[in-house]
């Protein structure tokens, strides 16, 4: 049992030293920057009074805490990495002065120390150290932030904060992409449509990261949607009013985010987003039917929006279907056939190099470099980080710049980390969407269900994506690991 004496005693020489700083920043510094520097104590003192508020800031970081990064031995050090460390010592501090530190492993911990243990065992053949401590720093982070968003969310009200930070940051971002667009912001390439409009990148550099990371949140927002719909009242069986302005609220945060993945103009976030959101629409029905403890007027209900939600799925793979038939608008028709084409060619050694094909055998010259490493390190790989590293190696004779990654995570983690880190990650995934469909069929709570299987959207529609590109990029590993720690959370009696 800790006195309140004992608490207090750690909280003063904190709110001191913030306050003395505060005014020391106020003298010397100019105005402008002394503001930010006082906004940023305080935040600092915040979270450091409570940690939970550094795990609800965590998905601003996301999209907006690489505007300014920091170098620190040769590493960029971005909001996104103070903010964990900051986050992390506080509730290792509270729980220190509390004399109650209690650390509950979360159910995905082993898949992921599994495959950081592959990653350290793929570092014994690495070509450039700093790309593998990068890399492992990655991976970290995400376990660390898993385990802080599992251990600091202990009841709804913190949960929902979460997810709510997740939506909204998911959804600025997804403005400032879209302003952009609709200013045409960016290099001439990025010009779409004659012209008129250029394709949104936000604050990602790029437009395929930033399409990726609208998939990390409109799976949510629009299971979040359903589960408003399909939650009757006990008494009446219908639905209930008292919920229309959340109902209107997640309506607005699926359009922006829909908007911004279709001016993004990316092909892997395209097709992503269709496979997250039609696994969406697959487990919803599956769950609901599933459910023994509902009425049957509620049953009644819910089978109504079963029904439409599979004449959606239907009316969209039918859309898909008749693609060629120009039923689908040509522009958009074109960026998805030439995705698929992306799996029709077999070898860029000896193709005819187009301005209409280039993107296309330039992503599978770096598979096939990648396919030679694997093949030559076929059970550690070539170090985790290492594939730009190795790449002039492997390379093919006209492609002699490496991109970075093998753009497709597969290949990417079986050239790095080998046979053991590939099956290692695939393990991790198909753990993660089996948990997440478990809490989704377990859960009566409309609001838990939801956040499950949009988080199992999520997982699907990178899965896809990640056909195409390495989507563990940009902090986003973070805000996979935020909404996997709140699924986890939620899921554990007593917590939802």
């Amino acid at each position: 049992m800790v006195s309140g004496h004992r608490i207090s005693t750690f909280r003063p020489p904190i709110s001191f030293i913030a306050l003395v700083a505060s005014g020391v920043l106020l003298a010397v510094v100019p105005l402008p920057l002394a503001v930010l520097g006082v906004a940023g104590l305080a935040l600092l003192l915040a979270v450091l009074m409570r940690p939970e508020i550094g795990l609800w800031l965590l998905p601003f970081s996301v999209p907006f805490g690489s505007v300014r990064e920091l170098g620190l031995a040769g590493l960029r050090v971005s909001a996104t990495e103070v903010l964990i460390a900051v986050t992390l010592s506080a509730w290792l501090a509270r729980g220190v002065a509390r004399r109650r530190l209690q650390i509950d492993i979360p159910p995905l911990f082993i898949p992921l120390v599994l495959l950081l243990g592959t990653m350290l065992l793929s570092a014994t053949g690495m070509y450039a150290v700093a790309s593998t401590a990068k890399e492992l720093v990655k991976w970290v982070e995400i376990l660390v932030v898993y385990g802080l968003a599992y251990n600091l969310i202990q009841g709804r009200k913190e949960g929902m904060v979460l997810v709510a930070a997740l939506l909204l940051a998911g959804s600025l971002s997804a403005l400032y992409g879209v302003a952009g667009s609709l200013l045409r912001i960016g290099p001439p390439q990025f010009a779409i449509l004659g012209g008129r409009l250029y394709r949104a990148f936000g604050t990602f550099g790029q437009p395929n990261p930033f399409g990726g990371y609208m998939n990390h949140s409109l799976p949510i927002a629009v299971s979040l949607l359903i589960a408003q719909i399909t939650a009757v009242e006990p008494d009446t069986g219908r639905f209930s009013f008292a919920r229309l302005p959340s109902t209107i609220a997640l309506l607005g945060i699926a359009g922006v985010l829909v908007l911004g993945l279709g001016l993004s103009w990316s092909r892997g976030a395209w097709l992503g987003a269709a496979a997250g959101l039609t696994a969406v629409a697959v487990a919803w029905p599956m769950a609901i039917l599933a459910d023994e403890a509902v009425d049957s007027a509620a049953r009644t209900l819910r089978r109504r929006v079963v029904g439409l939600t599979w004449l959606g799925v239907a009316v969209i793979v039918l859309a898909v279907l008749l693609g060629g038939l120009n039923v689908v608008p040509a522009p958009i028709a074109r960026r998805i056939d030439s995705a698929v084409a992306t799996f029709t060619t077999l070898d860029a050694r000896g193709a005819n190099i187009t301005d209409a094909n280039f993107a296309t055998l330039e992503r599978v010259a770096h598979w096939q470099a990648a396919w030679e490493m694997w093949r030559d390190h076929f059970w550690t790989g070539v170090g985790i980080g290492n594939y730009e590293a190795a790449y002039p190696q492997y390379r093919l004779p006209k492609w002699p710049y490496a991109l970075g990654h093998a753009h497709n995570i597969y290949f990417n983690m079986a050239a790095e980390t080998g046979f053991l880190g590939l099956m290692a990650y695939l393990a991790f995934v198909f753990a993660a969407l089996w948990h997440c469909w478990c809490i989704a069929r377990g859960s009566s709570a409309p609001a838990i269900r939801g956040l499950a299987i949009g988080v199992l959207g999520v997982l699907v529609a990178l899965g896809v994506h990640n056909l195409f590109d390495n989507m563990y990029v940009h902090a986003m590993g973070v805000q996979l690991a935020l909404a996997l720690g709140v699924v986890s959370a939620a899921g554990q009696p007593g917590r939802g």
